[in-house]
């Protein structure tokens, strides 16, 4: 399959307006960059979080990352049908924290295919609750409503799984997407996902967007330097962080210097 490398110029619509859609359409439940005609990211609360839509040549259109609600995965499957005309048929996780799986149970119900390395399912299912109960009681007092929607959060893991060592490479709509395991970094599960005919890399939570590196209680930090070095060699023309409104790979090396100086740091 040929497809174009993607654009790195940016259009940027604020939640509530419309993307070549009439004024009756769905509200998008976040930020949302167009990177290119077939490229989208949602930017979303209560975290920033970002999840990527891409759509193949074929129409398919696969989702990475839900955003951390329910609620709000329901009105990104809402947007994107009218903005494609189409939900995802795939969904990827790159890793079990709310910000990449919160949506699964939706998307599940909907009948989209969700795909995750085994080890993010088995964290899902081993401490997802833990997770959703952890989520409320962050919100209970600062944010009530948020703390509320996150009570409707049912940890579902995603239902094709693989054991990767390294990366698995898979075809969905005819294009070659690799989910990439640069070894252990924010979490012990994170993964990339790459699109290499694109050359567009979702480096997720390993790559920080802002110069800060927050949720640290399982990552990784001495190795977490040599995995973005591993993403780096990819090549990307186009990085999607976990959280945060840049798109440039010089994020990579940024992040590098980022945990390093982390690690190097002495605990108090």
């Amino acid at each position: 399959m040929e497809c174009n490398a993607v654009p790195m110029t940016v259009a940027w619509i604020l939640a509530g307006a419309v993307l070549a859609a009439g004024p009756n359409a769905p509200t998008p439940p976040g930020a949302v960059a167009e990177l290119a005609d077939d490229v989208v990211v949602i930017t979303t609360s209560p975290f920033a979080a970002n999840s990527l839509l891409v759509r193949t040549a074929d129409g398919t259109i696969v989702l990475v990352d839900t955003p951390t609600t329910p609620a709000d995965t329901v009105a990104l499957l809402d947007w994107t049908g009218a903005h494609w005309g189409a939900e995802p048929r795939y969904a990827i996780n790159s890793h079990w924290h709310a910000d990449a799986t919160g949506g699964n149970q939706v998307l599940v119900g909907h009948g989209i295919e969700v795909i995750s390395s085994a080890r993010t399912a088995r964290l899902v299912v081993e401490r997802g609750e833990e997770m959703r109960e952890s989520l409320v009681a962050m919100f209970a007092e600062r944010d009530p409503s948020t703390a509320h929607t996150l009570e409707a959060l049912r940890p579902t893991p995603a239902g094709r799984t693989y054991e990767i060592a390294d990366r698995v490479t898979l075809e969905l709509g005819g294009e070659q997407v690799q989910l990439v395991y640069p070894g252990p970094s924010h979490s012990p599960d994170s993964i990339a996902i790459y699109f290499p005919a694109r050359r567009l890399l979702y480096g997720g939570c390993a790559v920080r967007s802002d110069g800060t590196a927050v949720n640290l209680n399982e990552a990784d930090l001495a190795n977490w330097p040599r995995a973005l070095e591993r993403l780096a060699a990819l090549d990307p023309l186009v990085v999607v962080p976990g959280h945060g409104r840049r798109f440039d790979p010089a994020m990579i090396a940024e992040s590098i210097d980022l945990v390093r100086g982390l690690a190097d740091t002495p605990s108090p």
